[in-house]
């Protein structure tokens, strides 16, 4: 997806974020879980600043596209960097799908107090980690919920934020998302809502190695509301 944005003519800036992307010890596959057994939400937010702050050094017009975690950290980025003209949040992670909000809370409560676990997942995938860590998934519902905390209050300060839903997620809660984004939009700011087709795609819409995935969708779609600001099946 990065090369096909500098294909287009963007400055492209992928950052691995803290402690992602680590090689074994052997450095011939990637890493395990404990990568990331020590993640702090602190952690998280750095990275988004050091990342803009780069981003503003190569150019004037700052777009930020952020999956999952990475989902969480662009609305974090859309309500606190007004230097920011558009923000694409797809499928941030939230809330733990399927339960009830309040276990959500309960897991950042009592995650930010106990020693990590690690949870290992079903992913196939040769270069990514396979499974959570209780400790990333706390950061991560840590900054979430600063963000939603700051949207009752106040609208974002990037100029134009799109949240994306993808209706078949089962890692996210897409009711929840599209809550938390007209609550967002009641401030009057330019927040709006895309949702990707009903037709069984994975949470991770952006990895061409997903089994269940459709690049040729999804990547015209992102690629389309990160330039214009809406997709060619919504316009």
């Amino acid at each position: 997806l990065g090369n096909r944005l500098h294909e287009q003519g963007a400055n492209v800036l992928i950052l691995r974020a803290p402690g992602h992307g680590v090689a074994n010890e052997t450095g011939d596959a990637i890493g395990g879980l404990s990568n990331v057994a020590g993640l702090t939400a602190a952690q998280l937010r750095a990275y988004a600043d050091t990342a803009i702050d780069i981003g503003v050094g190569l150019g004037d017009d700052v777009r930020v596209l952020g999956l999952s975690m990475g989902g969480v950290i662009a609305t974090w980025v859309a309500q606190e960097r007004p230097d920011v003209r558009r923000v694409v949040a797809a499928a941030p992670a939230m809330t733990i799908p399927t339960v009830p909000a309040f276990l959500t809370n309960a897991l950042r409560n009592v995650g930010s107090k106990l020693p990590n676990i690690d949870l290992p997942g079903q992913s196939k995938l040769d270069h990514a980690y396979s499974g959570e860590t209780t400790k990333g998934l706390t950061a991560t519902f840590l900054m979430a919920e600063f963000v939603a905390d700051g949207a009752y209050e106040r609208g974002p300060a990037a100029q134009d934020v799109i949240v994306v839903l993808n209706p078949d997620d089962d890692q996210v809660d897409p009711g929840h998302l599209a809550a938390f984004a007209a609550r967002w939009a009641d401030h009057g700011e330019a927040v709006s809502l895309h949702r990707l087709p009903a037709i069984g795609l994975p949470h991770d819409v952006i990895d061409p190695d997903q089994p269940d995935g459709d690049v040729s969708l999804v990547y015209p779609t992102l690629m389309a509301l990160l330039a214009e600001g809406t997709a060619p099946d919504s316009r």
